[in-house]
This record gives C-alpha cells, structure tokens and sequence, in this order.
C-alpha cells in the first residue's frame, strides 16, 4: 500500500515495524531506505493528525461548540505558516518551485490568486491568456489532439443499394513542448523588506513577464498555424467602416448560426479608429464602445455587439505590416503546461553593478488551435 493512502492505525503499526527492521539492518544502503520511509510515515501522520484537527474543529462548529471566527484564525494560520515556508525557501535558496496545478489555480494565468501558497500576485486585468484553454499535460512527450474536419451529410435511403451520404472526416494533430524562459529584473532593495514582501516582490516580477510572454506566443501560434493547418477561419476582408460589426458577427463561420462565446482581439489604434467612425448624417459615433475594465469591453452596433479586449501584440504583425485581428471562440486555442514552474534569482553579474536583482522564471508549455474553424485572422485590416 502506498503511504499516502494508509490510515493513522496502519500508519503507526509500520513505524513501530520499521522501528524493529532497523536494529536488524547491517547494510547502510538499507538503513538509508528505511530512514526515508520513517520520514514519509512521519509526514503522512502529520498530514493524518491535521486532518483529524480540522474535522474535530468544523465538528465543533456545527454544534455551536466554538465560534466560526476561532476555527477561521487557526486555518488562516495554517496557511500563513505554509506561504512562509515558501519565501523563506526563496530568500535562503534565490529558486522555489511551484506546482502547475496550484498555479493555474491560484491565478497565475488568471487575474486573481486564491491559493495561499502562490500569495500577493498582483491582481492583472483579464486578456487572451486567460481565455484560452490551459491544460496540465503528464508526461514528456508532444500534446496530442483530434478534431472534426467536416460534417456528415444525410442523404435520401432507398430499398436495395447501401445508405448513400457522406460520414464526418477527423483529423489528429499536436502541440510540442517548447521551454518558455522569461527575464526580468527588480531593484535590490526588495532584499531588505520580510521574506513575504520579498516573495511577494519576486512573484510579481515573475508573474507579469509570464503572462507578456505568453501573450506574444499565441499571437505567433495563430500566425503559424493560419499557414501551417486547415484549423483557421477562412482569412476575409473587414474594413474599418460603419458595416465592421455586422460583417464580423455575421459573417463568421456557418451559414445558420451565429457563433457563441466569440470575442475579438485586436490593438488600441484600431479600437480607436472603430470608435472614431460616424454616421453620414447626424455624425454621430456608429458603435458604442463600452468597457468593463481598462483591457476590455464590448462594441455595440445597434441589436449586435462584439466583446473585445485590446492585445498590443497584433500591432504591426499583419499583412504589410498593418495590425492583424484576431476573432472566434478564444477557447478553441488551447496552451498545454507541462512540469512545474520555476523562478530563480541572480544579483551578480550585470545585476550586481546596476544594483538589481535578476529573476527568471522558466515553464514548459506550447500553444494551438485544436478544433475546426475555431479562430479566425483578420490580417488585411483596411483604414476608412
């Protein structure tokens, strides 16, 4: 049985065995073995012993045997002490690592954190990052996915020759690994605040370069992908005009519908022209742009509307080297993550006469699309 499913009985019973092997054992590489599995007893009955604390503690509570505000400090100083723990390993070490798993969910692609051990990460406004579909990968090996290509078509059944139509067509792709490191640099005089504030400071620095950085390989993934597979919306021509909402809305994708949990993405200078446009007679503005933050909003044109949310990174990447747009169902793209993520720190070097310190963070990750006609480029963008 592995440890960490045993119970507190089974437990206690086979450290009181190993405590018995032990006098018997003359090999050191035996005596090695077997201190490290008391070590991985001991953290299970710890783990067992909090447990049972925390179930005796909300116990109580449904009774009215304490109050809700004790019960609440002793878990708060439970986690307290494991943030502590971290940046302590941070400060003594310059490198702490951090689960994916806890990063995805604790926020660090989102624009919260939650999760007590990632802690004072700064909270971000929302962007394409966080709409995509991020997904923990196990393994070492490339990200693999099938989609639909097209659909079946139903045909008329007569007696005697096999049932005519055409059956869907799917097709299979892949995402690869690639290390994404990411550098930055922080004044030194964070050394000089408490391990908390210097973890808190770290993880910032971290944190937003991630996410400057993953935002630029999705743009680039979308790019390769548009000329590399048949997963992209056909490319059309939007003009910037008083007719750019209806066209984008209603002329994405199938002829009977229209495509729910789209978005559009696209630079400040063209959001700026959209709302610069006005109408012939009463030259008043044609779309009503309103934001929910300072990254996001949603364009309305009358019955229609399109959220948006501003990504700099389109700017200047089109076609002749205009900006490019990007429309569809945002979680169509999907950004696998593989094995932990990594921050380390450096004040010498470069870092040592500018008086910084350096902290670079490093995750194994790739991007793609991986259903049919999910995205589309709107890469010949045309000034009114």
């Amino acid at each position: 049985m592995e440890i960490n499913e045993m119970t507190m009985v089974e437990v206690v019973a086979r450290l009181a065995e190993l405590e018995t092997e032990v006098r018997d054992m003359t090999e050191a590489e035996d005596v090695e073995k077997a201190t490290e599995t008391k070590k991985a007893l001991l953290e299970r009955k710890a783990e067992l012993e909090e447990l049972e604390k925390r179930a005796a503690a909300e116990k109580a509570l449904s009774a009215g045997v304490v109050e809700a505000e004790k019960v609440i400090e002793k878990v708060e100083e439970r986690k307290m002490s494991n943030i502590e723990v971290r940046a302590k390993e941070l400060v003594e070490t310059g490198h702490i690592t951090m689960e994916t798993r806890q990063l995805l969910a604790a926020g660090v692609l989102t624009p919260s954190a939650v999760k007590p051990d990632i802690a004072l990460l700064p909270e971000v406004v929302s962007s394409i990052v966080d709409d995509v579909n991020a997904v923990i990968v196990d393994g070492i090996g490339s990200y693999g996915f099938a989609y639909q290509k097209t659909d079946a078509a139903a045909a008329v059944v007569t007696d005697g020759p096999n049932i005519g139509g055409t059956a869907a067509t799917f097709d299979k792709g892949s995402i690869s690994p690639v290390t994404w490191g990411i550098l930055d640099s922080v004044s030194r005089l964070v050394s000089k605040e408490t391990p908390l504030d210097y973890l808190g400071a770290i993880q910032r620095v971290a944190y937003l370069a991630l996410r400057r950085y993953a935002k630029s390989q999705i743009v680039a993934a979308l790019i390769a992908d548009a000329s590399a597979t048949n997963r992209m919306s056909e490319d059309k021509v939007y003009l910037l005009d008083q007719n750019f909402v209806r066209n984008l809305v209603l002329g994405f994708n199938a002829d009977e519908s229209v495509e729910a949990g789209t978005k559009l993405y696209l630079c400040k200078a063209d959001l700026a022209t959209l709302g610069a446009i006005r109408g012939t007679n009463e030259k008043k503005a044609v779309f009503d742009i309103t934001f929910d933050d300072e990254n996001n909003g949603t364009i309305q044109d009358g019955g229609l509307a399109v959220k948006f949310s501003i990504l700099s990174n389109l700017a200047g990447v089109g076609y002749n080297d205009g900006n490019l747009m990007v429309y569809g169902q945002p979680k169509t793209i999907t950004m696998p993550l593989w094995g932990d993520y990594e921050i380390s720190t450096d004040e010498g070097g470069k870092y040592f006469d500018a008086n910084l310190i350096g902290v670079r963070g490093l995750q194994t990750a790739g991007v793609g699309i991986t259903s049919k006609k999910g995205i589309q480029l709107i890469n010949r963008v045309a000034s009114i």
